[in-house]
């Protein structure tokens, strides 16, 4: 018998996806080679593509269904597949996101008791604290913390566009990850947060007094839409996630001839997402040129 990571009943655990299964199915049903994207790097931080492990007893991962379910429908499909701009939401967001990014905090403290990896001393207290009361959340033993906030970003063009060279739609939409990130100098804060296939969910533990979110706090009840913006170091840590991943991208002259071939087949791809990721990473380079290198 094993203990359940959420509730602590000593029972038969299930093999949980980190990241909701959903997400890894729509990148393979959406591309064309069936398979996520794989960086050509090694990351020290844990990648996320498809990683399972056994956490929770069947009652948790029922308890975690019912918002995933929500979220795919009214969330993750219309957006991805129907280019839906504008959702309307209940408390089951705010349950969704916290649902993923406490899996992903659970696994960092562990791997933090095991030393294998760093936590800030000044943040650990915090940290810790916010994994236990977002756990009693889950299980519906108290409300959500009031000192921990809930945000839902859609990776859109702009925000990348002096990175257009790296192509990140495609890369964004295309993989999926989460890291703990946090700090201490110059600055303190911990965030907790997931790329969902180009839609980016975050817990914030502790915000630094720069942060900037606009129209992206979820709350008990309300209704979203992509028109956004977000300055936050974890715009930062994003950037360099597409950074590392990008060694090896396919060079300017190849992926010009890529798209002509592509245009030529659409038939063969009508199933996939891929051509329209490609052209949007094409017409953000145009843009990019047109705004910083035009004279």
């Amino acid at each position: 018998m094993q203990t359940c990571a959420l509730c602590k009943n000593k029972t038969t655990l299930k093999e949980s996806h980190i990241i909701p299964k959903f997400v890894t199915e729509w990148i393979k049903k959406t591309g064309i080679t069936g398979f996520l994207r794989k960086s050509e790097n090694e990351y020290k931080r844990r990648e996320q593509d498809g990683f399972k492990k056994y956490l929770l007893c069947e009652n948790c991962e029922g308890l975690f269904s019912k918002s995933e379910k929500k979220f795919a429908e009214n969330i993750f499909i219309p957006y991805l597949r129907d280019n839906k701009e504008e959702f309307e939401y209940q408390e089951w967001l705010n349950y969704f996101i916290t649902s993923v990014n406490w899996r992903l905090l659970y696994l960092e403290l562990i791997d933090y008791l095991n030393k294998e990896v760093d936590i800030t001393q000044n943040n650990i207290e915090e940290i810790t604290k916010a994994a236990q009361e977002l756990g009693e959340y889950l299980l519906g033993k108290r409300s959500f913390p009031n000192n921990v906030e809930s945000h839902i970003y859609f990776l859109n063009d702009l925000a990348f566009v002096r990175h257009a060279h790296l192509r990140p739609i495609s890369f964004f939409r295309r993989s999926i990850f989460g890291f703990l990130l946090e700090n201490n100098e110059p600055f303190e804060y911990s965030y907790v947060y997931s790329n969902l296939s180009g839609i980016l969910i975050v817990t914030a533990i502790k915000k630094t007094k720069f942060d900037m979110w606009t129209n992206t706090l979820i709350e008990d009840q309300g209704k979203l839409t992509i028109n956004q913006l977000m300055g936050s170091p974890v715009l930062g840590d994003l950037i360099s996630v597409l950074e590392h991943a990008n060694e090896g991208s396919v060079p300017e002259h190849q992926a010009q001839r890529i798209l002509e071939q592509l245009k030529k087949n659409e038939n063969n791809i009508e199933n996939s997402k891929f051509l329209e990721e490609f052209i949007k990473d094409q017409d953000l380079q145009e843009l990019y040129r047109k705004l910083f290198e035009e004279e």
